[in-house]
């Protein structure tokens, strides 16, 4: 995969389409099912950022910010889970997606470590241990 600031502005439609492109080819690995959803969503989204690319103008000028300034965030580190890299990204979207779902019925002990350190709040969401 290409580093995205080592991408002309010109390619960079084509470097999200990849990349939405490898998100469903890891998701079609996946045998948990809530993971594969999950690496899905990110594929859509990809997919969303590569059709931004792809408008006219669609790449704000260097040293102007674009857009509104968002509240404070946590930052996440990547992990690896289930050998492949959750981005922090990744993780951001998982804990939204923890957020709106009532329970969650199978879950791998990998993305239930996740999880269990990184939102301990949720875990009443998970399934009992087996």
């Amino acid at each position: 995969m290409i580093p995205v600031n080592k991408l002309s502005t010109s390619g960079i439609d084509e470097h999200w389409h990849k990349c939405a492109d490898e998100a469903r080819s890891v998701a079609d690995d996946m045998k948990d099912e809530i993971s594969k959803q999950m690496m899905l969503q990110i594929a859509d989204d990809y997919e969303r950022l590569a059709k931004r690319a792809e408008r006219p103008n669609a790449n704000p000028k260097p040293g102007r910010p674009s857009g509104p300034r968002l509240r404070y965030q946590r930052s996440y580190s990547p992990r690896a889970v289930g050998g492949k890299v959750i981005t922090p990204a990744d993780l951001r979207r998982l804990r939204k997606y923890m957020l709106e779902i009532e329970k969650v019925s199978v879950i791998s002990d990998e993305m239930r470590a996740v999880v269990e350190t990184e939102w301990p709040e949720l875990a009443h969401k998970l399934p009992p241990r087996r």
